[in-house]
């Protein structure tokens, strides 16, 4: 896997597995909106279901052993979610023999741009097998070894399935459109949806249940700011 880290987050990553909750509460502001989004079109479910899974992989980055290869903290956060909706839900990625046609490789989508209402359609059409790739190198910048990590499948699968699902919307937007419109932003800012303020704080009473008990000899536990006067980072 080629590792991507933004040190940003993952210092704070470090830092809250250390029990601080400021930087825990940076991932959440930073990841929260986008996991739960990613979520949603996983499961194609309520908000709540995939807010949800959303907590799921933000407690767990910080509770659970790290996996091989020490991923960066965004990495970590969005394979934690694909595993917390494979758990509950089918979740197939693989080639199938259809697949095999696939060989030219297909231009990026813009998920974000103008033809947002169209791809929402299209994407939801897709199998989840060709939709999930979509997401990852499209909606999430993922490199094609990120996304075939993520995904628990070989880059030249991982390749195959992107390729059908580009395709597809490629198709849809050439019905509606007669072309493929130029991207309203840069690939891989997909939209977050917002993490609600109840999430959030239910988010930091299970961390602070989570952070283990000093000892006496231990250095005292960090600062416990009131929830409500935690700032907020602003939604991206």
């Amino acid at each position: 896997m080629a590792p991507t880290s933004d040190r940003s987050s993952d210092n704070a990553l470090e830092l809250a597995r250390a029990g601080d909750e400021a930087s825990f509460l940076l991932l959440v502001d930073t990841f929260g909106g986008r996991l739960s989004r990613l979520a949603r079109e996983i499961v194609d479910s309520a908000p709540g279901r995939a807010e949800t899974l959303a907590r799921e992989a933000l407690l767990g980055v910080v509770r659970d052993a790290p996996p091989p290869g020490r991923p960066s903290a965004r990495l970590w956060l969005l394979r934690l979610v694909i595993e917390a909706a494979r758990t509950r839900w089918p979740l197939e990625v693989a080639v199938r023999p259809e697949d095999a046609a696939a060989t030219e490789d297909v231009p990026p989508v813009p998920l974000d741009g103008p033809a947002q209402d169209v791809l929402r359609d299209a994407l939801s059409a897709l199998p989840l097998r060709h939709r999930l790739p979509v997401l990852l190198s499209d909606g999430e910048g993922c490199t094609e070894a990120e996304a075939a990590w993520l995904l628990d499948i070989t880059p030249e699968e991982q390749r195959v399935l992107l390729r059908w699902g580009r395709a597809s919307l490629h198709h849809a937007l050439r019905a509606r459109y007669g072309s493929v419109p130029p991207p309203g932003g840069p690939l891989g800012q997909l939209r977050a949806d917002g993490i609600s303020e109840r999430s959030r704080n239910r988010l930091l009473l299970a961390f602070r249940g989570s952070i283990r008990v000093p000892s006496r000899s231990a250095a005292p536990a960090p600062h416990r700011a009131p929830l409500t006067s935690v700032p907020r980072l602003p939604s991206r």
